[in-house]
């Protein structure tokens, strides 16, 4: 299973993504050994050759979490947006 978002601010990019690597409790030995890593590590490289970007780990800023705050109250926090999605648009 795969899944995913992104989000462009001038010259960043968030990307959300999802994609099963293993397998868990639920589906036994289904996925193991079925070569997930390889697709993992496919991904990790064509990604970030495909925007042109380097794609560089690391922790969100100070400013990026102040952001991060300030979303999670103005519009999460707000039924209107929560159901909806009439709310702050901060």
């Amino acid at each position: 299973m795969l899944g995913s978002a992104i989000h462009r601010c001038g010259d960043r990019l968030l990307i959300h993504d999802s994609l099963k690597l293993a397998s868990n409790a639920w589906d036994g030995d289904a996925v193991a050994g079925c070569g997930l890593d390889r697709a993992q590590a496919a991904l990790l490289e064509a990604i970030p050759a495909a925007l042109g970007v380097v794609v560089l780990p690391g922790d969100l800023t100070a400013e990026e979490l102040a952001a991060r705050d300030h979303l999670r109250r103005a519009r999460y926090g707000d039924d209107g947006w929560v159901v909806r999605r009439t709310g702050p648009r901060p």
